[in-house]
């Protein structure tokens, strides 16, 4: 099945379903080779969401050629809002979540990708080629990571 097939049986779904269609939101990440978003994560951030924070900054990097940076949500924040795990700004926290849930939102400007993480709140070092130190900073394959799956579910 082609992927506008899939769209178009997709919108037929909701059609059928009785549902009015949903908003369109146009969110901007990258303009013309430049960011014109920033990653916000908590000031204490998991050490899911600032994983998932490079990660999404990385990919974006190799799909646009943009550093989008990463901001703490006590920091100024300029275009749009990408907010990645629990977040000041809406009050938002990981314990709402059940294990490995997670949430894709599109707002007004601001793009929301958090779960349940496990409470960690380490600091996580990321590079291209990490040695066995930083790796011991990554979250565990076995801990709660939902932001991380929000994240990923997104790119």
């Amino acid at each position: 099945m082609r992927a506008t097939e899939a769209v178009g049986l997709f919108a037929a779904m909701v059609t059928a379903a009785g549902e009015a269609a949903p908003a369109r939101t146009s969110l901007v990440l990258v303009r013309d080779g430049q960011p014109a978003s920033s990653i916000v994560i908590a000031k204490e951030a998991t050490r899911s969401a600032q994983f998932a924070a490079c990660e999404l900054r990385w990919h974006l990097r190799q799909i646009t050629g943009a550093e989008v940076p990463i901001v703490r949500d006590d920091e100024p924040v300029s275009g749009t809002r990408i907010l990645v795990g629990e977040s000041a700004a809406l009050g938002s926290q990981n314990a709402s979540f059940q294990p490995q849930e997670y949430l894709i939102r599109f707002l007004p400007d601001t793009l929301v990708l958090m779960g349940r993480d496990k409470e960690d709140r380490g600091v996580v070092k990321y590079g291209p080629a990490p040695d066995a130190a930083a790796l011991e900073t990554w979250p565990s394959l076995w801990d709660e990571q939902g932001t991380m799956y929000a994240v990923y579910d997104f790119l």
